[in-house]
């Protein structure tokens, strides 16, 4: 069983929250962008075979000043608005694909 059927079962809580829990206890592994969640995943391994936004090239430039370059960007979702004080946006899109 996976971390979110793990914690809906021990925290008796439903998938969605399950699954933001985790977002908010890894958001140093996540960029949140108008309060949307991301993850930039590897060039070079695409998921089943295929590219986030199809390859789509996106410059993030994060608030700390570096600028992350990627064609494998996916989408989590919008973050609902009780999870947004922990996932607070943490970078903008300097350019999209």
């Amino acid at each position: 069983m996976g971390e979110i059927g793990y914690r809906i079962r021990s925290e008796q809580v439903c998938f969605a929250c399950a699954f933001w829990r985790e977002k908010a206890e890894r958001a140093d592994q996540f960029v949140r962008i108008g309060g949307d969640c991301y993850h930039v995943a590897e060039e070079s391994k695409p998921s089943l075979g295929s590219y986030g936004f199809g390859g789509r090239e996106f410059v993030i430039e994060m608030n700390d000043g570096r600028r992350v370059l990627t064609h494998n960007l996916w989408h989590n979702g919008r973050i609902p608005s009780h999870f947004r004080d922990r996932l607070p946006d943490n970078a903008r899109f300097a350019r999209k694909g």
